[in-house]
């Protein structure tokens, strides 16, 4: 994300993005107050870097040519804090949830090489489905309570030891079960399994909650990192999933997300080169890797997946 958080936004875009995150950040769901104190930023950076960015995720067919960085669905608001302490030094980082991520490393590896599309296209494709429709993929009934979440990682343990994000609004407890989630009955403690908590910029306004302070720890090393968090957030999987895959060459490899986006795009180029070594499981009747082209995961939401 740019550190020159507006510097290619229009008023008319900065204003949407506001209004759209309810003049709070995404991360930390601090309010707009002082007025400086929230900026609107963007995923894929306006600067010639961003621009390279742009072409990779394009070469991998995550995202089309015409992908506006000025644009509305490029950005994001978010506090000072946040922004300019981890996201724009590249410390941290957005993720797709790793069931999703696995659903889409699996969709490479299961499906014909032949009758594969553009992942921008499964995108698409896996929007419809959230909407009920029927889509031609793989089942994606187990990754639709997950589309539309993400997850932080992080990408340089050691330079946030320690580090936490504060935050006026820690969400309640919620809890998977018949595919859905929802509040996690009294007595749930968040390490069990199926269990996170849903930071939800969009919920915020309508449900005007009372103040619950709380942190978001950064560091591997504290005893609540384990424990599972999401942010509901109006971006694109895609655009999330093209900026991962670039801040992944900086990332630990041990990191579950950050090996299945780099096994992601290692999958796509080798197939874009035709390499005579790699074939799809489907097209030599050969097993997947990892759990099935349903997404589902082996022990839990984090469980193993094509980055294994």
């Amino acid at each position: 994300m740019s550190s020159a958080s507006q510097a290619s936004f229009s008023q008319s875009v900065t204003d949407y993005i506001f209004e759209q995150y309810h003049n709070r950040c995404g991360i930390c769901l601090r309010f707009r107050c002082p007025t400086n104190s929230v900026q609107a930023t963007h995923l894929i950076d306006s600067t010639p870097a961003g621009a390279r960015l742009l072409e990779m995720a394009v070469n991998l067919g995550l995202l089309t040519a015409d992908y506006e960085r000025d644009s509305t669905m490029n950005g994001m608001a978010l506090c000072v804090d946040c922004h300019i302490s981890y996201f724009a030094p590249k410390l941290i980082a957005l993720s797709p949830p790793a069931p999703v991520l696995n659903y889409i490393c699996n969709y490479l590896i299961d499906t014909p090489t032949a009758n594969q599309i553009p992942l921008n296209q499964v995108f698409d494709l896996l929007r419809l489905a959230m909407t009920g429709d029927e889509v031609a993929l793989p089942d994606p009934t187990p990754i639709l309570p997950y589309l539309g979440l993400f997850t932080i990682v992080t990408l340089r343990p050691y330079d946030v030891l320690g580090c936490t994000i504060l935050t006026n609004h820690l969400p309640e407890l919620s809890h998977l079960q018949e595919n859905c989630f929802s509040p996690a009955p009294h007595g749930t403690s968040p390490a069990d399994q199926n269990v996170a908590q849903i930071f939800d910029v969009l919920a915020i306004a309508a449900g005007n909650p009372p103040i619950s302070l709380g942190d978001i720890p950064l560091s591997p090393e504290q005893p609540q990192f384990q424990q599972q968090r999401y942010w509901r957030l109006p971006v694109a999987i895609e655009v999330v999933l093209a900026v991962l895959i670039e801040r992944a060459g900086a990332g630990i490899n041990e990191i579950p997300e950050i090996k299945t986006a780099k096994a992601i795009a290692s999958i796509i180029n080798l197939k874009s080169i035709d390499f005579k070594g790699f074939k799809s499981s489907a097209d030599d009747g050969l097993p997947s890797v990892g759990p099935g082209g349903g997404g589902g995961s082996s022990g839990g939401p984090n469980g193993g997946g094509c980055g294994d």
